[in-house]
């Protein structure tokens, strides 16, 4: 997804499919914005559009790694559902998930595991790039 004004791309977000366990799901970013363009509503507004589109299209959670700015939009911290990322406890303290149907809660419907994202988002090694 793109922001434009003009004809100008002034940011950017991206959902990806992705899976915890068996449970299909999406990732959510990278989100971009230029900078001239930070604070005003940009970054949000994309955010908020992509998760309107996960939940239109059924998808039952979204997960990200990102920071404190997300937790706004209902994303919360993913360790207490059991979930990771990678072995990686620095990589594990930053992903968070927001769960578009309340069945769909780790707690409740025994979603837990690794997140696996799509192919692009590792190495030939196998590394979450």
């Amino acid at each position: 997804m793109i922001a434009l004004e003009g004809e100008t791309v002034i940011g950017y977000n991206a959902l990806t499919k992705a899976r915890i366990g068996d449970q299909p799901g999406l990732a959510l970013g990278p989100l971009g914005v230029r900078k001239e363009y930070q604070n005003t509503g940009v970054g949000s507004a994309l955010v908020k559009e992509c998760i309107r589109r996960a939940g239109e299209s059924g998808y039952p959670w979204i997960a990200l790694l990102g920071g404190d700015y997300y937790l706004r939009f209902g994303f919360e911290h993913a360790a207490g559902d059991g979930i990771t990322v990678s072995d990686n406890e620095f990589d594990n303290e930053h992903l968070q998930i927001l769960f578009l149907k309340e069945s769909a809660k780790g707690r409740i419907s025994g979603i837990s595991g690794k997140l696996v994202y799509c192919d692009a988002f590792y190495d030939e090694k196998g590394n979450l790039l």
